[in-house]
């Protein structure tokens, strides 16, 4: 999968939770966190492992 679809996929999770759609609906960035905390393995695997 490419990187953008781990994005999607962390923030379809993040969504499952009431209080972070709640806090997404009021202009928080918190769904995006789920976002990065689902790219982040990516980014760890594929980019920091060449070095």
């Amino acid at each position: 999968m490419k990187g953008i679809s781990h994005f999607i996929t962390g923030v379809a999770i993040a969504t499952f939770f009431p209080e972070v759609v709640r806090a997404g609906a009021a202009g928080s960035l918190l769904p995006m966190l789920g976002g990065v905390g689902g790219i982040l393995p990516d980014t760890i695997d594929f980019k920091f492992a060449w070095y």
